[in-house]
């Protein structure tokens, strides 16, 4: 599309800022440089009106002293920006600002504007480096330095020759393990403040940390050990706190040097070396000697193994020559790698049987005292539990006679295992009585940080499956790594689909290995009954006495495998149970399940029979759990039916044969009420299948919520539809069954309702009126219900009494389920007749509110909310509207049901018209052209009837509103008004006066108006409230003031309580 560059530079004001409307002498001053005002307004409204017809819709309109902007219309960069910045990607925020702000527009007319543009860029440089800054900052405290990297090197672009912005760059990279590219930013710096070389003298501080950089690049260790880092490693997630901590106690200068400890502990996984090895990396560029080190179980009786590993390295074999004899000897003894060439002149004879000389402790003390003084110097030594004591026996020897050079020991160990080594033991409570010493205790990460862990390393999982997953690892971030790496992407993943990673495997078989016979037993057991058993449960499923149970629950606590609290008996991990539970063999499950299967039976509650029939199951005997199951379920129906629901699968998923079938037949009305309509049909097909096992009565009522689900989904047509319920009408009758009939004939007067067949519903409940109400009060009770649709047919005062005779009855007769869809249809009846707002009936909607919410029936509290929705927004009443759909959209969530769906859009799409918001009317209008509305031919199947014209209108509105005039044409001719205005929606006819008024058309928006008054005054009052509105407004503009209908209007509006619409009319009165 080519725009003049006037309009360019209109379109640039109007989108730079993140307004709705601009002032016009804002513009004016902008783009012109005139002083002639009236003329300057005449230019810029017919600049205005050129760029809507350039663009075919409405950007632009004029109100008042104002232009307002339809930013919903316009894609533009700025936004684009502006989230880009906010977001977090700077990277891609300095590509747009690189490219110059307005670069492409040519308009450079007025110095005003001009200034302008120059301003507007310094404000989105400033936006960019303050977001920049603010990431920098928060990486830096919680040392992620990929982000911290990526935050200072857009600083360093806005600031190009800031010293300090360098040194960031660089200490990133280099803490993100790219030494080389460190150095290579700072080359990059000097070419560019200083081209010839010689003239540019850096700062003290850039200097020392050049030197750093240079002395990482040329340490071979340090250099490949860098390289390693480049490997993707996690993130290291909600350990702010422990790296703080550590960090300081690292680097915090001491007054005199000498020797400390700083001991990391935690279970196994939790941690310990992912953290160390992040101080470790920042404090090798501080210009520390680091000497890493590790212990492993197998080695564990290999003489000093974790001390010699790091004096291979080849930076060590200059001090080790510069040791004095014998201890020179006893190194190369040790270590043969130190010898390279070098003679000793003592017999170098490494120690025998295990014995440890004194010769050799002084040589470990003089060569590590070189070292510390050297350069100041940290041992970490991984997996400390393992350390074999001759290792411990040379620490404690360097710790006792330490007295030069500042040496600090970093340890990790796991607590639960640490009781294996007694001197370990011993030297680190000695460790931490020091006062010198720092001891970390890493605990698990919390749901939020564990989920963020679990993201980082399988971004492709759902945020569902992720949190199952860091729930199942308890929080343990290596626990929370392998289950996410090892377990592909599964939505609907439980913790029970989850595979035990080979980690996990190996840790809980070193514990169980420790365990004795009592022990094994009850681990086994707690793996089988599942977590929170009690002990007198456990105990007998475990075929164990209470002491050796108890006996047994203290080793298990000790090895960190269980955890004892007030609600019962658990592993300390949800995976420790599942690895546990791999390992037992199938015979002996099979065993405890069925003992825990028959403890459960003897319990009582629907959860303990459901619970035994899944271990009936798991061991193997599928009758008694079809047995389990069925009796489950009976209980059932006295709960909430979200509650219900859940306990139907479960029961229909453990049972087989016949049983399952009557299950089935329960799910069919759960799924109905909660409008899931596709699963009515998978369960009404399984249920009909054992037709032979359903009772008359139960067979009617699958087959009815199958017949209106096939109707609402589009399977069926109309007439299909009331053949099927023709025939259930008949089966109903002939079996005298009054309440399967009552909810048939009610079945066809709301898909007739649907349909939009006004005659025909009118011929039913005349029939229905003919009819002897029946004594059965659930029937009665339902057949007035049946009745209050009168109100919506003209007969408002049948319908309103109908529907509170319903009520009453439902309440009196403790008739719950028929109490809510009465409640339902009141509400329905008083919205229709305009009588919301009396303090009575508040009062009736707020019970049946919560009457429903109480019952979970989600259809009937869906119903609700939207009528409420649709009467408070044509009150003007817009926040409450909002707040109302935001509830019911929460409800609704789960539903497949096209009508529940279709009110939702025309609620959702009214109250963004009422409020102006387009850019919920674009969302809005998307979704109705998803589901196939009126013009679309996509699935109109899906509309129901009778809001085809309704859904019709407010697409139009919405076009309108943007500006698409021909597209607004086309659906008026396809969707005109029915003869009586009596029977179209509100929406409709505000749609096609609006239309006839915008085309110029106004006797004829005015008469159609007119019309509407007429045919709507003495039953639906609400709507004539709003048409009286239109119309007085419509007066006004033409100059011919409603003063009579406005006073009218207003009047009414008060007897019926609505103060908010009763003021709207106000301005339209005579004073």
């Amino acid at each position: 599309m080519r725009i003049s560059p006037l309009q360019s530079a209109l379109l640039a004001l109007a989108f730079a800022k993140e307004v709705n409307r601009i002032p016009r002498p804002a513009l004016q001053r902008f783009l012109w440089e005139s002083e002639d005002e009236k003329a300057l307004r005449h230019r810029l409204s017919q600049l205005v009106y050129q760029a809507n017809q350039t663009a075919d819709q409405k950007i632009f309109e004029a109100a008042g002293e104002h232009i307002r902007v339809n930013r919903d219309a316009v894609d533009c960069d700025v936004d684009d920006y502006s989230t880009a910045v906010r977001s977090g990607d700077f990277e891609k925020a300095w590509n747009m600002l690189e490219h110059g702000f307005l670069s492409a527009c040519n308009y450079r007319r007025t110095s005003a504007f001009v200034d302008w543009i120059e301003e507007q860029r310094i404000v989105k440089r400033s936006l960019l480096r303050r977001a920049a800054l603010s990431a920098w900052e928060e990486a830096e405290a919680a040392q992620e330095w990929s982000l911290a990297r990526r935050s200072a090197e857009v600083l360093l672009h806005l600031d190009p020759r800031e010293e300090t912005i360098l040194r960031r760059v660089m200490r990133a990279r280099v803490l993100a393990g790219q030494v080389r590219e460190a150095e290579a930013v700072y080359r990059t710096f000097a070419e560019r403040v200083d081209p010839s070389g010689g003239q540019w003298t850096p700062e003290r501080a850039t200097t020392t940390l050049l030197r750093n950089v240079q002395d990482l690049l040329h340490d071979p260790i340090a250099d490949s050990r860098a390289a390693a880092d480049r490997a993707p490693t996690p993130p290291l997630v909600g350990r702010r706190a422990e790296l703080t901590e550590l960090t300081r106690s690292l680097f915090e200068p001491r007054p005199n040097a000498g020797w400390r400890t700083i001991a990391v502990h935690g279970e196994a996984g939790v941690g310990k070396t992912r953290l160390v090895r992040e101080a470790i990396s920042s404090a090798r560029f501080r210009g520390y000697r680091v000497m890493e080190a590790s212990a492993v179980q197998l080695e564990r009786k290999i003489l000093l193994s974790p001390l010699l590993d790091p004096l291979s390295d080849p930076w060590v074999l200059p001090f080790s020559r510069t040791l004095d004899e014998p201890w020179r000897s006893s190194m190369l003894a040790l270590v043969p790698e130190l010898q390279q060439g070098s003679k000793p002149l003592h017999d170098p004879s490494p120690p025998r049987g295990g014995e440890l000389s004194r010769h050799t402790c002084d040589a470990f003390l003089r060569l590590f005292t070189r070292i510390a003084e050297s350069q100041k110097t940290i041992l970490s030594v991984d997996g400390f539990q393992w350390m074999d004591e001759s290792s411990i026996a040379v620490l404690q020897f360097l710790r006792r006679r330490w007295h030069r050079g500042e040496m600090t020991l970093l340890v990790t160990f796991c607590e639960e295992e640490l009781r294996l080594g007694a001197s370990v033991a011993r030297f680190i409570r000695e460790e931490e009585l020091r006062r010198s010493t720092t001891s970390i205790h890493l605990t698990a990460l919390d749901d939020i940080a564990a989920v963020k862990l679990a993201r980082s390393v399988a971004p492709e999982n759902s945020h569902h499956s992720l949190a199952v997953i860091a729930r199942a690892a308890g929080g343990n971030p290596r626990f929370v790594i392998d289950l996410a790496t090892s377990n592909g992407a599964q939505p609907g993943r439980s913790s029970s689909d989850i595979t035990v990673p080979p980690s996990v495997r190996r840790l809980v078989t070193r514990r169980l290995e420790l365990l004795d016979d009592d022990a094994r037993k009850v681990v086994c057991g707690l793996a089988v009954v599942g977590n929170g058993a009690s002990l007198d449960r456990l105990r007998v499923i475990a075929d164990s006495t209470r002491a050796e149970c108890l006996d047994a629950l203290d080793t298990l606590h000790r090895l960190r495998l269980v955890d004892w609290a007030p609600e019962g008996i658990a592993f300390r991990h949800e995976i420790f149970r599942h690895a546990v539970y791999q390992q037992i063999h199938p015979s002996r499950r099979s065993v405890l399940h069925a003992r825990t299967a028959r403890l459960l039976y003897r319990a009582s509650g629907d959860s303990a029979l459901i619970e035994a029939a899944r271990h009936y199951r798991l061991a193997g005997e599928s009758r008694h759990a079809s047995i389990c199951a069925h009796e489950a379920v009976k209980g059932a129906y006295s709960r909430d039916v979200p509650s219900r629901l859940r306990l139907l699968e479960e029961a229909h998923e453990l049972s087989r044969g016949p049983r399952r079938a009557l299950i089935a037949a329960g799910l069919v009305r759960a799924c109905y009420d909660l409008r899931r309509l596709k699963a009515v049909l998978r369960f009404g097909a399984e249920a009909l299948e054992g037709t032979s096992r359903l009772s008359p009565s139960e067979a009617v009522e699958v087959r009815l919520a199958v017949a209106d689900a096939r109707h609402l989904l589009g399977m069926d047509d109309a007439e299909e539809s009331l053949a099927e319920l023709a025939k259930l009408e008949e089966r109903a009758r002939t079996g005298a069954d009054d309440v399967r009939l009552a909810r048939v004939l009610d079945g066809r007067v709301q898909l007739l309702d649907r349909e939009g067949l006004r005659d025909a519903v009118v011929e039913e409940l005349g029939r229905i009126r003919g009819m002897e109400l029946p004594a059965n009060r659930g029937a009665r009770c339902r057949i007035l219900a049946t009745l209050a649709t009168q109100v919506e047919y003209g007969d408002a005062d049948a319908g309103l009494d109908s529907a509170r005779r319903a009520v009453r009855l439902a309440r009196t007769a403790d008739l719950h389920d028929e109490g809510v869809l009465s409640g339902q249809r009141l509400v329905r009846t008083l919205v229709t007749s305009g009588l919301l707002s009396t303090v009575q009936e508040r009062e009736t909607v707020r019970t049946t509110r919560d009457l429903a919410n109480a019952s979970g029936l989600h259809s009937c509290h869906a119903f609700i909310l939207l009528d409420l929705a649709e009467w408070h927004t044509v009150a003007n009443e817009h926040e409450i509207a909002a707040r109302i759909l935001s509830e019911a959209r929460d409800i609704t969530r789960e539903m497949d049901c096209p009508h529940i769906r279709t009110l939702e859009h025309l609620a959702r799409g009214n109250l963004a018209v009422g409020t102006g918001d387009m850019k919920e009317g674009r969302k809005v209008l998307k979704a109705i052209q998803d589901i196939g509305t009126a013009g679309s031919d996509s699935n109109p199947a899906l509309v129901p009837g009778k809001f085809i014209d309704a859904l019709a209108a407010l697409e139009g509105t919405l076009l309108m509103e943007l500006g698409k005039i021909q597209r607004v044409n086309q659906i008026a001719e396809r969707h005109p008004l029915p003869e009586s205005l009596g029977e179209a929606s509100l929406g409709a006819i505000l749609f096609h006066s609006r239309l006839r008024s915008r085309t110029g058309d106004l006797a004829g928006a005015r008469k159609l108006l007119v019309r509407g008054l007429e045919a709507n005054e003495s039953w639906r009052p609400l709507l004539w409230l709003r048409l009286s509105l239109e119309l007085v407004r419509l007066a006004r503009r033409n100059g011919d003031p409603q003063t009579e209908l406005a006073q009218r209007a207003r009047s009414r509006a008060e007897e019926l309580g609505l103060t908010g619409l009763a003021h709207e009319f106000l301005p339209f009165c005579a004073p």
